[in-house]
């Protein structure tokens, strides 16, 4: 669908040493990662994972694609 609309893609860049801290806090409950996601959708409902992160802000804290 991005392919008839302009579209805006953002990224995050993370160190690879990031990662084993990440891991280890979410590992020890440091993290409520069960606060942060809000929603979760399988790869086949992408563009409605999209849509629904881009026009409910207020309702929306982190989706999370499935894959």
């Amino acid at each position: 669908a991005l392919i008839f609309v302009e579209g805006t893609f953002r990224t995050n860049f993370r160190y690879r040493y990031q990662y084993p801290i990440a891991i280890k806090a979410l590992a020890a409950g440091i993290v409520p990662l069960e606060k942060i996601v809000s929603h979760k959708f399988p790869l086949e409902k992408i563009q409605e994972a999209l849509e629904l992160n881009t026009t409910n802000k207020k309702e929306v804290t982190k989706v999370v694609i499935e894959l």
